[in-house]
């Protein structure tokens, strides 16, 4: 990653155009008519886009490479401002290719910028097309991209805001970064414009930085799950979910528009390009004076939609009409946040800003996670062909073929395997995993249900499963024990032998779910506040907190912990009142258990 920043120029960074939050109607036509710059080998051009308030950065590093790499910038009169192309051909070497434009908000030295908090709200409307997964990376964001000073009892921070990647040889491009490329560890999930990111912090250590060569700094990213191609980035709403994690953040240096891609070690060719058809940055409100935001999160995003009438994002006044809808093998819980209840549709008076989440679990009802398991074609599954094995992956007469025609010179069983992702798995659910399956000859293979990331945490592995000529059922049950994974696969590595193997009636169900309590946010609002939600207890409490329950006579009848946010405790109690006690900080509140 680049980590060495040239001193830029001052940009102002007021403007009158507004969009609304997730709009996609932002220009899709090609831009032409740009300044094109070009730099080789190990180095940069920064400069000021004439005629606008935004500066720009084109980045190269690599020494092993003599490659000219391009940014063309298409000005002021068209594309929003900051609209670029960017574009780069890299031989089998260790490179960093980046191109970003924005604010620049240190204008008189060091430290000069400010806190956040001091600005109006930054956001970043854009719409672009790109290149496909790359083999020769090792990272990739596309996004927003900055630094902030220390100060404000936070570290020099290099952070970024990822809403896309190319992906990379273990990683394809519609699977989101991990702390397997940023390193560090995942420190929650927010929802941010519709969409659910991971937060994570990284620590980096005599690095090069805006202050020197040799830096010590901190990390953050927020990586958006579901990657997109046209939205807006509501760039200071990250920094306040950063703060409430406590990652805090000094006066800030920059905040720009961003593409780069980069490898750490030699692996393979890597060439790609980035066409902004719109770029644009502003400061200010979201919705104008007199008019109120209305932010709807989904928990968790692939449990379900929620229709708005009418459909805005600002509201000077009147009622919003909200309707939950689960998608299929889910069902909805209830609102929380500034909406209650668990009927699926809800209204929502507009007299200030507003917060509602819309919570769906799922259901144990038959429905089949798997997508595709009776192979009436190839869709939704892929071959993965890694360490120099080949083969292929046909369907026909609901049977899924995998031809293997080379093995992985590792000879380990996993470098060849047919998968499926965009699995949701909770945790405390138990599943049940079933499919038919036979061979060309007698062989073993290998079952997985993973994360679908580069640490490829597993859930649930089963080895040395024997097939033969005949077909066979084999079935399985398992608990997710791990944090709930929005997006797991599930992997079938047969790269232990040459003999074909044939799928078929692939089935994941859920079976029940063994624990009675349900975290659907990492933050809460309130330092400890309970209420009643249809025979569960809604759970407000900013730190990890244990609970006694005490019917109207003073008995426990019942003790349990909570993770810190919001979470929803199913209760087997009969209806009354009840005394709730959090033992960390002594308070206790009356509810109605109906």
């Amino acid at each position: 990653m680049k980590k060495f920043i040239a001193a830029l120029f001052f940009a102002t960074f007021f403007c009158n155009s507004l969009f609304a939050q997730g709009d996609c109607s932002f220009p899709s036509t090609q831009l032409t008519n740009g300044n094109e710059l070009t730099v080789t080998s190990q180095w940069q051009t920064t400069g000021t886009v004439s005629g606008t308030e935004y500066e720009y950065e084109l980045w190269h590093n690599a020494n092993e490479s003599s490659n000219a790499v391009s940014m063309t910038i298409y000005g002021a009169n068209q594309g929003g401002g900051a609209a670029f192309r960017g574009e780069w051909n890299e031989p089998d070497t260790k490179f960093d290719y980046l191109a970003r434009i924005g604010y620049k908000f240190e204008k008189s030295g060091n430290g000069s910028g400010k806190l956040y908090t001091e600005y109006g709200d930054i956001f970043a409307d854009y719409r672009y097309t790109r290149s496909s997964r790359m083999m020769g990376n090792n990272y990739s964001y596309i996004g927003i991209y900055g630094w902030a000073r220390a100060g404000n009892d936070a570290n020099l921070v290099e952070y970024y805001i990822v809403d896309d990647w190319w992906g990379n040889r273990h990683q394809d491009d519609n699977t989101s970064v991990t702390t397997s490329t940023t390193g560090g560890n995942e420190v929650g999930t927010i929802n941010v414009d519709g969409g659910s990111y991971k937060v994570i912090k990284s620590t980096r250590q005599n690095a090069p930085s805006i202050e020197g060569d040799n830096s010590n700094f901190d990390q953050y990213f927020s990586v958006r799950q579901s990657p997109r191609k046209c939205g807006t980035i509501s760039i200071t709403e990250h920094f306040r979910e950063w703060d409430r994690l406590g990652l805090k953040l000094g006066k800030l240096y920059e905040a720009k528009i961003l593409a780069e891609a980069g490898a750490y070690e030699t692996y393979a060719a890597s060439s790609g390009w980035i066409d902004y058809s719109y770029a644009h940055m502003r400061v200010g409100d979201l919705c104008s004076n007199g008019e109120f935001e209305l932010k709807v999160n989904i928990s968790p995003i692939t449990g379900g939609s929620v229709n708005k009438s009418p459909n805005n994002i600002c509201y000077a006044s009147g009622n919003v009409n909200l309707t939950a809808t689960p998608h299929t093998g889910w069902k909805f819980d209830g609102w929380s946040g500034d909406a209650t209840g668990t009927n699926a549709s809800t209204s929502v008076t507009m007299n200030g800003n507003k917060n509602v989440t819309a919570n769906f679990s799922l259901e144990a009802d038959g429905t089949n996670l798997i997508k595709n398991g009776d192979f009436a074609n190839t869709e939704d599954w892929t071959l993965n062909t890694w360490e120099n094995s080949a083969g292929t992956f046909s369907a026909a007469s609901n049977t899924g073929t995998i031809n293997i025609t080379t093995l992985p010179t590792t000879g380990d069983i996993w470098d060849l395997q047919l998968i499926q992702a965009g699995i949701p798995l909770i945790k405390g659910v138990t599943y049940r995993l079933a499919f038919d399956a036979r061979a060309a000859s007698a062989r073993d293979i290998s079952l997985e249900v993973q994360k679908h990331t580069a640490d490829w945490d597993s859930y649930f592995q089963k080895s040395n499963i024997g097939l033969t000529t005949s077909n066979q059922t084999f079935e399985y049950e398992f608990t997710m024990e791990n944090d709930s994974d929005e997006n797991a696969r599930i992997a079938f590595n047969v790269g232990n032998s040459d003999a074909n193997v044939f799928l078929s009636n692939v089935e994941l169900v859920v079976v029940s779910s063994s624990s009675p309590i349900r975290q659907f946010s990492q933050l809460s609002k309130a330092d400890f506040r309970v209420s009643s939600l249809n025979g569960a207890l809604r759970i407000e409490s900013k730190a990890n907190a244990s609970i006694y329950l005490y019917d109207i006579s003073g008995n426990k009848v019942l003790d349990f912990n909570v993770p810190a946010g919001e979470s929803i405790v199913r209760l087997s109690l009969p209806s009354g009142i009840y005394i709730v006690k959090n033992l960390g900080n002594k308070k206790a509140q009356k509810v109605m258990v109906k």
